[in-house]
């Protein structure tokens, strides 16, 4: 058993945050009660370089990212109803952690997979999609072809512009909306929000005289009762940035969805198993409470299996400035007197 110390998310010198900064293992076998023990606070278990209070000022590869306001808005089909067997839901699922779509994270240990083999069977059904893929589901319950009792769901229809009206509205047979006048920019079987202008619900706000509830969706009335359209935005979470534009290379294929004059960045909420592309301007930088983390780390033959991690905030000394790169480095250098180095 070792206690480590590490940097969440890595840094611009040690991208990955398994990088152990330092270790001290915990000699007794069994405990009972409390442990006390000590770890060095040296960067890399370098005796010149001591863990500071650093704070990233930039967006890179790697850094958590919070979603703002400005991120598109959509409307969906309905949420899936087990009643009445109908609406949409998303894939694929992740029973052990209780996520599915894009915030469910790959199947990689023998609890999720265990947990995924007992509710297979459970209706809806989620396709087999590849690693790298979401979809969006819709269930049907077809008792005018079938009879009483047919239901099944399969990938939702894309959003239909009707060209024949001169109102030229999207929806879709799912929708109960009819009058939306833009596509989702994450989903093409949604809608973009009657309350965003631009092409793709990116633009900003304004007054919409579409019948809406509180969320802005279709609401709409039937013998069956009352359904609306499902709202679905990205904005307020948190997620990883998985790829960043360069003058060499962009995260995203020009095309008719994306501005040449934006900036468009990719940002995982599920540890990396897809991403979505979300402009510069939609993006801020998350500073979490704490700059450093405590990992409680079972070392085995097979592989280090990380039992609890614990984040604190180390205040002092100010971190080294990096004259090269012009930033500060994740530790603060003494020099040969004792004293802490400003500038390196």
């Amino acid at each position: 058993t070792f206690l480590e110390i590490h940097r969440e998310n890595g840094s611009p010198y040690d991208p990955d945050e398994t990088y152990v900064i330092n270790a001290q293992r915990v000699p007794a076998k069994v405990s009972s009660g409390y442990t006390t023990t000590s770890i060095s606070l040296r960067y890399g278990d370098n005796a010149s370089k001591i863990i500071c209070n650093y704070k990233e000022s930039t967006i890179r590869e790697g850094s958590m990212v919070y979603v703002l306001d400005s991120s598109p808005e959509c409307c969906c089909p309905p949420e899936y109803n087990n009643d009445q067997k109908t609406g949409h839901f998303r894939c694929p699922l992740n029973s052990y952690e209780d996520t599915a779509g894009p915030y469910a994270g790959s199947l990689h240990s023998l609890l999720h997979k265990t947990a995924f083999n007992s509710t297979a069977n459970n209706y809806p059904y989620c396709p087999t999609v590849e690693d790298h893929a979401d979809s969006v589901q819709c269930s049907q319950n077809d008792t005018a072809s079938f009879g009483s009792g047919r239901v099944y769901n399969s990938k939702c229809p894309t959003v239909v512009h009707d060209d024949i009206q001169s109102t030229a509205y999207y929806t879709s047979p799912f929708l109960v909306g009819r009058a939306y006048t833009s596509m989702c920019f994450f989903w093409e079987a949604c809608a973009g929000h009657p309350f965003r202008s631009g092409e793709y619900a990116e633009g900003l706000s304004f007054t919409s005289a579409v019948e809406s509830m509180t969320t802005g969706c279709a609401r709409g009335c039937g013998d069956s009762g009352c359904t609306e359209d499902t709202y679905f935005s990205f904005k307020g979470l948190i997620g990883r940035v998985t790829c960043i534009p360069t003058g060499e290379a962009l995260c995203v294929k020009s095309d008719g969805k994306y501005d040449d004059n934006e900036k468009y960045y990719l940002v995982s909420f599920n540890g990396n198993r897809t991403s979505y592309p979300f402009r510069e301007r939609d993006l801020a930088l998350h500073q979490p409470q704490y700059n450093f983390q405590l990992w409680w780390v079972q070392r085995t033959r097979h592989n280090y299996i990380v039992q609890e991690k614990k984040g604190f905030r180390v205040s002092e000394p100010t971190c080294t400035f990096d004259s090269v790169n012009e930033q500060y480095f994740p530790y603060t250098i003494i020099d040969g007197d004792g004293k802490f180095v400003d500038t390196y």
